[in-house]
């Protein structure tokens, strides 16, 4: 794939629910967090959903999909299964992404915006913990601001951010489940001009 390619692919945009924590922190803070994660000495995943372990589970998952799609099927469920078991047996620790915290968001591979009730200056950078369902893939990456108005509904504001760090593996997981998801509503909306 060239990079013109690469670049389209990454603003494709779709409206979602994901689970979403964020936090803002100092210029300061994400530099010497990125350099731990660069180091080695920190990591951005939940040992869970490390993408070794992604990697492992679905390039075996994909050689079953050309034997038996319907074992595979099965398979997908099973996973997503033991993924939400996880999340409850982890629900109410401190810092853990749970189901209070979907959030509604337009989201692409080069950034997100949402809601929120707090008011974030364009420059701010923040801390972004991602949930994507169904799948309960988890991800942490940063994000700066770029734009922050009041929502057209009055409640909370609009707040627009392009991730500034994120693992080459976790955005490529972020497109795969974008262009999912798009095929899907593209289907279900397809269906609905049928009936």
């Amino acid at each position: 794939m060239n990079n013109e390619q690469e670049e389209k692919r990454s603003h494709v945009r779709i409206q979602d629910q994901i689970l979403l924590k964020y936090r803002p922190l100092s210029k300061e803070e994400f530099e010497n967090l990125k350099k731990q994660y660069e180091e080695g000495s920190l990591s951005p995943w939940p040992t869970s959903c490390h993408p070794a372990l992604f990697h492992q589970i679905y390039t075996k998952l994909n050689k079953v999909k050309e034997k038996d799609p319907n074992l595979a099927g099965v398979l997908e469920i099973l996973d997503q299964k033991l993924n939400l078991i996880f999340n409850l047996l982890k629900e109410g620790n401190e810092g853990y992404l749970d189901t209070s915290h979907i959030t509604n968001v337009d989201i692409s591979a080069s950034g997100l915006a949402f809601t929120s009730k707090e008011d974030f200056q364009v420059g701010q950078l923040l801390e972004l913990d991602i949930g994507l369902l169904p799948q309960h893939i988890f991800f942490r990456c940063y994000g700066e601001v770029v734009r922050s108005e009041p929502s057209n509904n009055g409640c909370g504001n609009k707040i627009a951010v392009k991730f500034i760090w994120i693992t080459p593996d976790d955005q490529d997981r972020l497109t795969e489940n974008i262009f999912k998801k798009q095929v899907l509503q593209l289907r279900m909306r397809r269906n609905q001009h049928h009936c």
